[in-house]
This record gives structure tokens, sequence and C-alpha cells, in this order.
């Protein structure tokens, strides 16, 4: 999870502007106790780190003699690898232009990390893209395999800057079943139809409720002719739910013409669906959407209730 996060990091900002950062702290009572490390940790990150860098990765390591230190791939807001050499730096000689963006970084973290409680650090470019998820990555597996007990329970990685659902790797995760499967299917193929390329886009155009108030339209969705069900009973099913889903748009269809109201949510999905149609007309062309896909087809009685452009 930790190198494939990482390697979307390099692979979004470039190699140029992502660094490894490594700290630790000066007292031997941090070092070796983990909630006070983690206190100087999450002070420094929500105080200093979130403006200093756009995102991040952080792994907690114990070295050999039982100390704790951070090791850091950060995001920078400029380019810091160009004029860089680390083999000046290894010798302690003259290694970046004198206006390069890192030494601004070297000169805060220099004022800043004594504030709160950490010593010795080290930020540099990455010297080669391909290593930086590896080499970040193997302290994982290290703490893993050399844990002690007064560590159990507390956090190994952390991420910073980090929007919520913007991760490429997730530990969360749902369980496949075949109800599961055909809403995803469904789901999948109703965005298709408007364009809509995620759920992110999906809650920006309907609001947080689109589930709520789009189930029965999505459940209704036709999947294509050619889509392989996991099992005979999930089809079979899945036709017997969409007649009884058909009956129901019938029934609204039937008291639409009538002027009669058929219950509360009628005229928000409609204001949703119209948002939907909005997206889609704004976003690609009308001949984008064949009639004859069987994705982009709607059902017959939906037709007056999608509010499709013609």
């Amino acid at each position: 999870m930790v190198r494939i996060e990482i390697d979307a990091l390099v692979a979004q900002y470039g190699v140029e502007r992502v660094g490894l950062f490594d700290l630790t702290v000066p007292d031997h009572i941090a070092a070796a106790d983990p909630s006070e490390f983690q206190r100087r940790w999450n002070s420094f990150a929500t105080n200093v780190l979130k403006g200093l860098f756009v995102k991040g990765v952080a792994v907690r390591e114990r070295s050999d003699k039982g100390r704790l230190h951070m090791h850091c791939v950060v995001v920078c807001r400029d380019d810091i690898a160009s004029g860089f050499s680390h083999t000046a730096l290894k010798a302690g000689r003259r290694c970046c232009p004198q206006d390069s963006p890192i030494r601004a970084l070297w000169a805060r973290l220099h004022d800043v990390l004594p504030r709160y409680g950490f010593g010795r650090h080290r930020l540099a470019p990455v010297r080669e893209k391909d290593a930086v998820a590896r080499y970040v990555a193997k302290y994982v597996t290290k703490n893993i395999r050399c844990r002690p007990e007064t560590d159990k329970g507390t956090r190994r990685v952390s991420f910073f800057g980090y929007a919520p659902g913007t991760r490429v790797a997730s530990p969360h995760f749902s369980f496949l079943s075949e109800r599961s499967w055909a809403w995803r299917q469904k789901l999948g193929a109703f965005c298709g139809r408007f364009g809509v390329p995620d759920m992110d886009v999906l809650r920006s155009v309907v609001g947080r409720n689109w589930c709520y108030l789009l189930k029965d339209e999505i459940l209704l969705q036709p999947l294509p002719a050619e889509t392989v069900y996991p099992s005979f009973h999930l089809a079979e099913s899945a036709s017997m739910a969409r007649a009884g889903l058909e009956q129901h748009a019938i029934l609204r269809e039937s008291c639409a013409l009538r002027g009669w109201s058929y219950g509360t949510e009628d005229e928000r999905v409609a204001e949703a669906l119209q948002a939907l149609d909005g997206y889609r007309r704004g976003l690609r062309p009308e001949s984008a959407f064949p009639p004859s896909s069987p994705v982009a087809e709607p059902s017959r009685c939906l037709q007056p209730l999608l509010l499709l452009s013609p």
C-alpha cells in the first residue's frame, strides 16, 4: 500500500518535486516512548508540515538501538532537484545553487524543528524515482517483523495533505456479493450514460444524498446485452427486480400525467436527473451517446422521467 501510494506521488507531481525527509528526536525519553514521539509528530505535522509541503507519506522506524525516528516522502511546492548534487552533499561541499527552493526549506526546518522537540534532520531530492518507494517500504516491513510490545497499537504509517478519498491505495474494502456486484455494474452503467467519471463528480453534481435519490433509477439501469452474470440466480432475480421497478415507474408516470403526487421525492429526483443531464450535455456532444447503445438507452417507461434532451 505504501509503495503504491509513493509511486503515485512521483507519477503525479514529478520526481523533481519529491524529496526524502528524515528526522529524529534528541532526547532518549521521546526516542523510547512511542506515545510521546507520536504527540510531537502530530503537533509538527499539523502546524508546520501541512503548510510546508503539498502532501506526503511518513513511516516510523526504530533503529537497532531502539530509538524512534521518521522517514518521509514529501511533495514540495517547487522543483528542488535542479542543480542539486548528491555527490557534493555526501562530500560536505556546496550541493545546490544559492537560489534553490530547497535552501528555503532547510532554513525553515532548522528554525522550527527544535520547537517541536525534534533534532537532527535531512531533506534531499530523490536520487532515483524507481527506488524511493522501495526505500521507504522496507521500513514498514522491518517494523512489522521487529516491532516490540511497547509499539503495539501505535500507528506506523501516516499520510498528510490528502483530501478525503484521494488516496490511490487504501486499506478500506467491501465484501463482494452477488447484490453488491449487480449494484456496482448498474452504478457504472448509470454514470456512463451521463458521462460521470467517478462518484466524487456524482456527489458534486447531485449532492451527498445521491444514492438515496437515485437508487431506483440506478437499479432500473439496463446492463449491456453482453454482460455475464456471476450466477443464473442473480440474472433471474435482476430480471424480476427490474420488472417490479418498471411497474413502480409506470405508476409514477401515470400519476404525473394526471397531476397527482406520487411520493415526496419525485421533484428532487427530477432535479437530480436534470443536473446530470446538464453535466452530460456540457461534457461531450450528443452523438457520443447513440440511441442504439444498451447503456445509453433508458427504459421506455422512464423516458419522461429521465428528462433527456431529444
